[in-house]
């Protein structure tokens, strides 16, 4: 918890009516091990980094992810070098989705007056207010989702990072020689376990003694509706795609299906 008090720059106002959202920012001065423990214990997978008081940038789990395999945990903390996506106040609700959809960024800040920030959306804030329409997204998931990047139970976690790196996706499906799903891991349980084992000690363990065994697929032919209230109820932003029960076959994103919602909500829906 130090790391947190010392991340602590003041609460962001978040999405949602009369509600605020315990947004917080990294202190971009700390090293790398203290903005890994502040970002695992807040459970958030995109924070906004400060430096000096003003926001620089924002901090992503595959940009931490990237800086724990090449990087010393002493180092200071990483900033993405393209800077947080920052709007002027009045955005709307479809506006959000599109820049969301086509800009697959993680977080908008909306800016006030000086340039300070006033208010932060992130993906899930956003996807929470689309209920009224969820049930209007119809689309089987085959049809959204993006094609299988799946690695073998048998590779070590420096394989699991480096694939995914690779590929750029912050989640891997880990499947049989038949190909069928065994695990999913994250880049989260990545950064979890190299803070457990030591700060990179943990490199050439095992890929199937670590992340989510119990991982519920979908079928292709299944509604968009059903893999969005999977993902809200589950608090994960992917779901693995399978074929009537067999091999993995795509991975359906939280940014895919707010692309398909942008096709449904109202020009004059608001954000709230």
């Amino acid at each position: 918890m130090v790391a947190l008090k010392r991340c602590l720059l003041g609460g962001i106002r978040g999405v949602g009516k009369g509600s605020t959202m315990s947004l917080l920012s990294i202190d971009a001065n700390l090293p790398l091990k203290d903005v890994v423990e502040a970002i695992l214990t807040l459970g958030q997978g995109v924070l906004p980094v400060a430096r000096e008081g003003r926001f620089v940038g924002v901090l992503t789990e595959p940009l931490l992810l990237e800086a724990i395999r090449n990087g010393d945990p002493d180092a200071p903390c990483p900033v993405d070098p393209l800077p947080d996506l920052s709007m002027p106040p009045g955005l709307s609700l479809r506006q959000a989705l599109t820049l969301m959809a086509r800009t697959k960024v993680r977080m908008i800040m909306l800016h006030g007056e000086g340039g300070h920030i006033d208010r932060v959306i992130d993906q899930p804030a956003v996807a929470a207010t689309l209920n009224p329409w969820i049930g209007q997204l119809s689309t089987p998931i085959g049809q959204l989702a993006s094609g299988a990047v799946t690695f073998s139970v048998n590779h070590t976690l420096g394989e699991v990072a480096d694939q995914m790196l690779a590929s750029q996706i912050n989640a891997l499906p880990l499947v049989d020689d038949a190909g069928y799903l065994r695990r999913l891991i994250t880049a989260a349980d990545l950064l979890r376990t190299w803070y457990r084992f030591d700060f990179g000690q943990c490199w050439n363990l095992p890929a199937k003694e670590v992340g989510t065994s119990e991982v519920v697929a979908l079928d292709e032919t299944a509604p968009a509706s059903l893999a969005f209230g999977m993902m809200m109820a589950a608090r994960v932003r992917r779901v693995p795609i399978t074929r009537q029960g067999g091999p993995v076959t795509g991975m359906v994103s939280l940014v895919d299906l707010l692309a398909e919602a942008d096709k449904v909500v109202p020009e004059d829906a608001e954000l709230g």
